[in-house]
């Protein structure tokens, strides 16, 4: 009929007659999925995306002008991104259609600690890799450990004893999480950032 329609609706009929007379009654029925993607700031490091309508599955994709590679595939809708950058979620459903929300800034600095009862110092971070621990005292029987925040162990050096350990690690950018122990029992975590 020429119309363009926006919004479900069943109430469309048109009669048709033919060439003899005989008339044919057709309801469309028109159905349209909405689908709509939005995120939010929950922090300046943090975005949480909202999805409105039935999906089929969402990614958080990386904004590079026109391309938008994935970064993490219907994993949560709560997202810290290991990098600085800007951010959206995209959202599909099974009928092909797809939404985009805005894109977000999200910049990735500082050192946060994450548990432990002794303190040490991580410098520079961010940081190529390159970096040194201060463990404020000497202690004896250290482990440092470098883990990906999936939880992988990605780095190892023992000391025997040591105030501080410089450190080499040949890691891809983005954030890690450094974890020193020893054999008595001490021991403490803190997110880190290569670039």
């Amino acid at each position: 009929d020429g119309n363009t329609y926006t919004a479900s609706d069943d109430s469309i009929t048109y009669v048709l007659t033919n060439a003899v007379g005989c008339d044919s009654v057709i309801r469309l029925d028109l159905t349209i999925d909405s689908l709509a993607a939005s995120a939010d700031y929950v922090n300046a490091t943090t975005l949480e995306g909202t999805i409105l309508g039935n999906y089929e599955h969402f990614e958080w994709v990386e904004c590079q002008g026109t391309v938008y590679p994935s970064v993490a595939a219907d994993s949560s809708l709560i997202f810290t991104p290991d990098y600085n950058g800007a951010y959206a979620l995209m959202v599909f459903n099974n009928s092909g259609c797809v939404d985009t929300s805005d894109c977000k800034t999200v910049t990735v600095t500082g050192v946060e600690t994450i548990e432990g009862e002794e303190t040490f110092t991580l410098y520079p971070n961010p940081n190529n890799g390159q970096f040194t621990i201060d463990f404020g005292q000497t202690f004896n029987d250290i482990s440092f450990s470098i883990y990906t925040v999936s939880g992988q162990l990605v780095y190892l050096q023992n000391a025997s004893s040591a105030q501080q350990m410089n450190i080499e690690f040949n890691g891809a950018e983005g954030i890690y999480i450094g974890q020193f122990s020893t054999a008595n029992g001490h021991y403490n975590r803190t997110k880190f950032i290569i670039n």
